[in-house]
């Protein structure tokens, strides 16, 4: 395949990015839908954002999923779009990656290989079961602590060395 140009590129790959040029975003009752200008201005009614990079670049390339999880295209940055669009897109980015962020650990169980946790949030007290401590428990790249429960809630600590000493006690042996 002879490629001269980015455009043949993305075309050969399949890749679309979205842009306030080439579509529209509106709320359709609970959902985020798109409508794209082009391509016989076909119309998703439900799609989902996803992050391509969730930690190093929040507002940037986002893919934009159909029911079927099948991408429509990619948004490159949040703010190549504009008051209401970006508020939706902003709003439903939150709501998807919404992590309760843990100010310190209170106690922490061990019962037949799940793991019992009770937490201070910013909002108060929080309890939640971890499962498999090794696949449910991740530092990302900034040092903060990732945990995902049971039910796929999300809760955030500090960097480790940046905990009180009590908490670091009670969590040293799962991070």
């Amino acid at each position: 395949m002879n490629i001269r140009n980015e455009n043949e590129l993305l075309d050969a790959a399949g890749i679309v990015y979205l842009t306030p040029e080439n579509c529209t975003f509106a709320k359709k009752g609970d959902f985020l839908s798109v409508t794209l200008k082009e391509s016989d201005r076909a119309s998703y009614e439900k799609v989902s954002l996803h992050r391509l990079f969730p930690y190093d670049k929040r507002d940037e390339y986002i893919s934009v999923l159909d029911t079927d999880n099948a991408e429509i295209g990619i948004i490159t940055k949040l703010d190549n779009f504009k008051g209401e669009e970006n508020e939706l897109l902003c709003a439903e980015l939150k709501r998807k990656y919404y992590i309760c962020k843990l100010l310190s650990v209170l106690s922490v169980r061990d019962r037949f290989g799940f793991s019992y946790w009770k937490a201070m949030s910013a909002d108060g007290e929080v309890s939640f079961t971890i499962r498999d401590a090794h696949n449910s428990i991740r530092t990302n790249s900034n040092g903060k602590i990732q945990l995902t429960d049971i039910d796929n809630n999300r809760y955030e600590l500090e960097p480790f060395d940046t905990l009180d000493s009590k908490t670091r006690k009670r969590i040293e042996l799962y991070v």
